[in-house]
């Protein structure tokens, strides 16, 4: 437990020695590591969303929906964890493709740990106004980890972790698109 958060603070506030020291055996340690993330995270997200939702609730006089709320947090908190399990590995993956376009050197297990272990910020997650920072946050701590354990250089570690996201974007830009232009075309006739 204690070195878990020695751990966290290791990776937040020194994170090119923590990434250049890493040395990846298995992938256990850092999924072990990314669960506790989440569960800590999601866990903060969940009491403090759910005692705000509360108070609004018992002061709307709708005290009865205050049991829905928190069986829906704990339901959503499941779910995180069990939704953000093959998030993880499909992002390693994805990574790990732009970072051996990039010639790196380090195996799955490496973009893995380092892929797990820059989502540790999202430990703060409860707190709601941190969220897009923290969102950079994790950026700049996957272009670090990438660099270190695939003997990258920064550049190429950016282009490996940005390339992907770019991708995404642009992705989801034109699924969008596509949504706008058959609501719009229903609504024209």
């Amino acid at each position: 437990q204690k070195q878990f958060w020695k751990r966290c603070y290791h990776i937040c506030t020194e994170p090119t020695e923590f990434f250049s020291k890493l040395k990846t055996a298995s992938i256990r340690s850092p999924l072990i590591h990314f669960i506790n993330v989440i569960f800590v995270g999601m866990g903060t997200f969940i009491l403090i969303a759910g005692a705000i939702i509360s108070i609004i609730l018992a002061a709307l006089g709708k005290v009865h929906y205050i049991g829905w709320v928190w069986l829906i947090g704990a339901i959503y908190f499941i779910a995180a964890i069990v939704i953000n399990i093959p998030i993880l590995f499909i992002n390693a993956g994805v990574y790990h493709l732009f970072v051996r376009l990039f010639k790196g050197k380090g195996s799955f297990k490496d973009t893995f740990a380092a892929t797990a272990y820059a989502m540790t910020p999202a430990i703060l997650i409860g707190i709601f106004i941190l969220n897009m920072i923290l969102g950079i946050y994790i950026i700049v701590l996957q272009c670090i980890g990438i660099s270190k354990v695939h003997k990258l250089s920064i550049g190429k570690s950016v282009a490996a972790v940005l390339l992907p996201i770019a991708l995404m974007i642009g992705l989801v830009f034109v699924v969008y698109v596509i949504i706008y232009i058959f609501v719009l075309a229903s609504i024209l006739g």
